[in-house]
């Protein structure tokens, strides 16, 4: 996912230098200005997921230990990541 999205950001940079070829931009499904907060929203997206995984790890451990304390990060991060995820919609909305 990072691959493609660095990949994909400098093909288009590449494409934009040369003059030869029709403009790229009109087959981009967003603007151009938006381009770069999009590749920047995949790496978030990655990087939330791998703290996903921490958050599940802990809810894991709290029912192998019977502390029901480290289940609260699992809930808390579950909510963020539903108020990130409306944010993004609504971003990807308005644009």
């Amino acid at each position: 996912m990072i691959y493609s999205g660095c990949h994909s950001y400098q093909t288009l940079t590449a494409e934009m230098k040369d003059t030869s070829s029709p403009s790229p931009l009109e087959d981009m499904p967003v603007d151009y200005k938006y381009f770069k907060a999009v590749t920047n929203l995949g790496l978030v997206g990655v990087a939330f997921g791998g703290i996903s995984v921490l958050a599940n790890l802990l809810l894991l451990w709290s029912y192998e230990s019977n502390n029901p304390y480290l289940a609260y990060p699992y809930v808390v991060w579950n909510i963020f990541m539903l108020l990130f995820t409306f944010g993004v919609t609504i971003f990807f909305i308005a644009i």
